[in-house]
């Protein structure tokens, strides 16, 4: 049912040079690992847990972007180029990641070019997940269930029932609006 992350898709050449070149980091459910407009210098492939990914606007309001979990690499855009972040990442739950500099993953990118090929897969699949549930005159209902529909391929597990899948993502009803882009009750009524 999930998709491949940017981990399963590296050769055991690579998955090895990062875990040598990284340190393992536990982070507590809340824990921001990294800041919107920080200098972007670290990234990190997550092991075990979940990240979710926000951006704060002018006003304070938040708009999710992401959860991301195993597999998935966090921060490479920004580490890679150096410019300030984006957005935030905040473990949802107890995570575990891999963490490296931008430095290093550019050097492990150099020595075995499949790696650069991954990370380019995983950010074309993020921004077509992106546009598909930001898409042009899609109502809120649609964001709701495209959104639905993301999150059970990246995250569901298949029931006992034919073709039925659970889902249950580590997020508010609040954070689960702010990422399909519409309101706590436009989301709980398509959701209905």
């Amino acid at each position: 049912m999930a998709k491949h992350t940017f981990w399963d898709m590296l050769e055991r050449e690579a998955r090895e040079a990062l875990t040598t070149v990284g340190h393992t980091q536990i982070l507590r459910d809340g824990q921001t690992y990294l800041l919107q407009g920080e200098r972007g210098d670290r990234v990190c492939v997550i092991m075990e847990g979940r990240m979710k990914l926000s951006m704060i606007s002018d006003h304070g309001d938040e708009t999710v972007l992401d959860l991301l979990g195993p597999g998935d690499i966090v921060g490479a855009m920004d580490a890679i180029d150096g410019v300030p972040r984006v957005a935030s990442a905040v473990a949802k739950g107890m995570t575990t990641v891999i963490t490296f500099s931008g430095e290093q993953l550019s050097k492990i990118i150099d020595s075995y070019p499949s790696t650069g090929r991954a990370l380019l897969r995983v950010l074309n699949e993020r921004l077509r997940a992106s546009n598909e549930l930001r898409g042009a005159r899609r109502g809120s209902r649609q964001r709701v269930a495209a959104l639905m529909y993301q999150v059970a391929t990246r995250y569901g597990k298949a029931t006992s029932r034919d073709g039925e899948v659970a889902i249950n993502p580590p997020l508010t009803g609040e954070e689960f609006a702010s990422w399909a882009g519409t309101s706590r009750g436009s989301a709980g009524r398509a959701i209905s």
